[in-house]
C-alpha cells in the first residue's frame, strides 16, 4: 500500500470514528442555552433578503458577539427547514468531521508523520471535551471558526514548507483567517500560532517574514477590538470585573490545571462550570495550576528555542497560546472554564502526546504491542464517553440535570431546568427547582426574574410582583425584571405603574424595543394614540427587519383612519412575514376599506390558506382587533 492509499485509509478511519462518537448529536433538540437568542428568536436569520444580508454583516453585536458568517450559516439552515433542529445539528457534525480531516492535513504537513497526524486527528474527532461545540447548536461558532482557522494554518504551513516564497498562499491563508474572524473573534490567536510555525520552519525570523505578518496581525487587531466592543454591550463582562487581579490570576491557574487534566482524563463534562467554592483545596489547586502553567510555558519555550524541530514543545506552546485568551485572566461571565474553549488549543496537546507515545514505542525494552492495545482501549473509552456526553445535550432537562449531577450546588442549573419545566407546564417541578435555587443563591438576579415569570404563569400576580421587585432590589437597572414587572402591573390593571416601569427600561436602555412596543400598547389602552404611535415608530427605527413595529403601527393607523400609512406598514409586515395569516387578514381589511375589493379578496384567500378568514364576504365582519 503506497503513501496516498495509507492517507486515504487514515482519513476514512478518522471520519468513521468521529461520526460514530458524535452521532447522538443528530437526535438532540434545542436548548435554552443561547439557542433562542441566536436562532429561534433572531429575526436576522429568519428572512433571506438583501436587507437582512446587509444587517447580518453590519450588526456589530448579537448577544455580545460579532459572528456574521455563523448567522449566515444559521440563515441557510432556517431557509431550508425552519426551526427543525436536525439540519442545524447535521451541519455542526459535518463541520466537526471536516475539522478532524483538516487536523490530519495540518499535523501531517507539520510533522511529516502519518502516524502522528492520524492519531492526533482521531483524538480531536472523538475527544469528549469536543462534544459541546458539536452537540450545541450555538456551538456552530466554534466549529465554523475552527474550520477556517485550520484552513488558514494548513495553508500557512505549506507556505512555510516551501521556503516562504509563494505569496499566493499568504493571500489564501489571510482570506481564511478573515473568514475565521467573521465566525468568532477567538481566531485572533491564529497569527501567533503562525509565528510559532515560522520559528519551526525558518532558520531565523527575517524582516520579510515578519512584514508578511502585518495583514494577519492587523485583521486580528481589528476583530479583537470589535469583540471587546460587542462583549461590553452585554452584562457578561461587567459581572466579573469586581474580582481582584490576584483572584483572576489564580482562577486562570485553576482553569489551566483543569484543561490539562481533562485532556488526558476528561471528567466533569458539563455545559456550565461554576467558579469553585473558596477554600484551602481550591487555593492549593489554583496555585498548583499557576505554577504548572508558568513552569510548562517557560520549559517549553526554552526547549523550543534550543530545538525548533521539537513537536512536543511546539504542541505544548500551541496549546498554551490558544487557551490563554479564554483562561479567565480577563474574567468574563459566570463560568471558570468551558469545554468548547479547548476545541482548537487541544490539537497542540494531542500532537505532543502522540509524539511522546511514538518515541516510547521506539525505545528498547518497551513492548509496542502493549502500548498499541492501551491506545486502542483508551480511544474506545474516549469515543464511548463522547457518545454518552452527546446525549446529555438532548434538551434542557438532560442538559441541566447533568450539570446538577456534577455541581449539586449550582443554582443556575436549577433555575434553567425550572424554566424548562415551566414552559412545559410542569409547574410543580418548576417550583421545586426554583425553591432549591433560592436556598442555594438568594441573591441571583436571574432566579427572581424566572420565579416571577413562573408566578405569572400560575396567575399569582402578587407573588410575581414581589419576585420582580426582589430582583430590582439587587439591581435597580435589571431590564428583564423592570419589563416583566410592568407587564405584571398591566395584568393587575395598574396601567400607570406599568407605563412608569417601561419608561424606566427606556431610560436604562434606549434600544430596548420590547419596552417601546409594550408601552405603545398601554398608551393605546389609555387613549394616548399619539404617544403610542411614537413608540411604535421607535420600534420600527430600532428593529427595521422585524415585523412587530410595522404590525402594531399598521393596526393603529387603521384604527385612527390613516389607511394609506396603514397599507404601507402592512405591506412591510407582509414582506417580513410572508406566511403570517394576520398580515394577510389586515391587508384584506385595509384594501376593503380602500374599496379595492379584488385585492381584498386576494389577501382574504391567502389568509384563509394560512388560517385566517375563510370567505371574502366575511370581510365586513372583520372589524375586531385580532393582533
Amino acid at each position: 500500500m503506497n503513501g496516498r492509499q495509507r492517507s486515504i485509509g487514515a482519513v476514512a478511519l478518522i471520519l468513521v470514528c468521529t461520526i460514530a462518537a458524535m452521532f447522538p448529536t443528530l437526535l438532540n433538540g434545542w436548548t435554552s442555552w443561547d439557542d433562542k437568542v441566536y436562532v429561534l428568536d433572531n429575526a436576522l436569520i429568519q428572512h433571506l433578503s438583501w436587507a437582512n444580508l446587509k444587517a447580518i454583516f453590519t450588526t456589530l453585536e448579537v448577544n455580545g458577539t460579532y459572528s456574521p458568517l455563523v448567522l449566515l450559516s444559521w440563515a441557510a439552515n432556517y431557509w431550508i427547514e425552519g426551526n427543525s433542529p436536525f439540519g442545524y445539528h447535521l451541519l455542526n457534525l459535518l463541520l466537526h468531521a471536516a475539522n478532524a480531516v483538516l487536523v490530519f492535513l495540518f499535523v501531517r504537513r507539520l510533522s511529516e508523520s502519518l502516524t502522528v497526524a492520524t492519531l492526533a486527528a482521531l483524538l480531536f474527532g472523538i475527544h469528549p471535551m469536543n462534544v459541546e461545540p458539536v452537540a450545541w447548536i450555538t456551538g456552530r461558532k466554534d466549529v465554523l471558526y475552527a474550520f477556517f482557522s485550520l484552513l488558514s494554518l494548513t495553508t500557512y504551513v505549506k507556505y512555510a514548507q516551501q521556503g516562504f516564497k509563494n505569496r499566493s498562499l499568504v493571500f489564501w491563508s489571510c482570506l481564511f483567517l478573515l473568514f475565521a474572524l467573521l465566525s468568532k473573534a477567538t481566531a485572533v490567536v491564529v497569527p501567533i500560532w503562525m509565528l510559532l510555525i515560522d520559528l519551526r520552519f525558518a532558520d531565523r525570523l527575517n524582516k520579510k517574514i515578519l512584514l508578511q505578518k502585518l495583514p494577519f496581525l492587523s485583521l486580528a487587531g481589528v476583530f479583537g477590538l470589535l469583540a471587546i466592543y460587542a462583549q461590553q454591550q452585554t452584562p457578561a463582562l461587567s459581572t466579573a470585573i469586581d474580582r481582584s487581579f490576584l483572584h483572576s490570576i489564580l482562577s486562570a491557574g485553576y482553569s489551566h490545571l483543569m484543561y490539562f487534566l481533562k485532556a488526558l482524563f476528561p471528567f466533569q463534562l458539563a455545559a456550565f462550570h461554576p467558579y469553585p467554592k473558596e477554600g484551602i483545596t481550591t487555593d492549593l489547586l489554583s496555585w498548583f495550576g499557576l505554577i504548572l502553567w508558568l513552569g510548562t510555558a517557560f520549559a517549553s519555550a526554552f526547549w523550543f528555542s534550543k530545538n525548533k524541530r521539537s513537536l512536543t514543545a511546539f504542541g505544548v506552546l500551541f496549546f498554551l497560546i490558544g487557551i490563554f485568551p479564554v483562561s479567565q485572566i480577563i474574567p468574563v461571565g459566570e463560568a471558570v472554564l468551558a469545554d468548547r474553549y479547548a476545541y482548537l488549543p487541544y490539537i497542540g496537546l494531542f500532537v505532543a502526546s502522540v509524539v511522546f507515545l511514538e518515541r516510547l514505542m521506539n525505545r528498547n525494552g518497551i513492548k509496542p504491542m502493549l502500548i498499541q492495545v492501551t491506545i486502542l482501549g483508551y480511544a474506545f473509552w474516549l469515543g464511548f464517553s463522547s457518545f454518552q456526553t452527546a446525549r446529555t445535550w438532548e434538551n434542557d432537562d438532560t442538559l441541566w440535570t447533568n450539570v446538577m449531577r456534577i455541581y449539586p450546588d449550582c443554582a443556575k442549573a436549577y433555575v434553567n431546568r425550572g424554566s424548562y419545566c415551566a414552559n412545559r407546564n410542569e409547574t410543580e417541578l418548576a417550583l421545586l427547582d426554583m425553591e432549591k435555587a433560592l436556598s442555594l443563591n438568594p441573591n441571583m438576579l436571574e432566579l427572581h426574574q424566572q420565579l416571577g415569570l413562573l408566578y405569572q404563569r400560575l396567575e399569582r400576580f402578587d407573588d410575581a410582583e414581589r419576585s420582580f421587585t426582589n430582583a430590582l432590589k439587587l439591581d435597580p437597572t435589571y431590564e428583564p425584571a423592570l419589563l416583566n414587572r410592568a407587564l405584571n402591573f398591566a395584568y393587575l390593571g395598574n396601567l400607570e405603574k406599568a407605563i412608569t416601569d417601561l419608561t424606566l427600561v427606556t431610560v436604562v436602555n434606549e434600544s430596548n424595543s420590547l419596552a417601546y412596543l409594550n408601552r405603545g400598547v398601554l398608551y393605546e389602552q389609555v387613549g394616548a394614540m399619539n404617544l403610542a404611535m411614537a413608540d411604535y415608530t421607535k420600534v420600527v427605527e430600532l428593529k427595521p427587519l422585524e415585523h412587530e413595529g410595522f404590525q402594531y403601527r399598521a393596526v393603529l393607523n387603521f384604527r385612527t383612519g390613516d389607511l394609506n400609512q396603514a397599507l404601507q406598514d402592512a405591506l412591510k409586515w407582509e414582506d417580513l412575514r410572508p406566511k403570517d395569516a394576520k398580515a394577510q387578514r389586515w391587508l384584506a381589511r385595509i384594501y376593503f376599506k380602500l374599496d379595492d375589493l379584488e385585492l381584498a379578496r386576494t389577501h382574504a384567500r391567502r389568509a384563509a390558506e394560512l388560517g385566517g378568514p375563510l370567505e371574502p364576504q366575511e370581510l365586513e365582519q372583520l372589524g375586531t382587533d385580532q393582533r
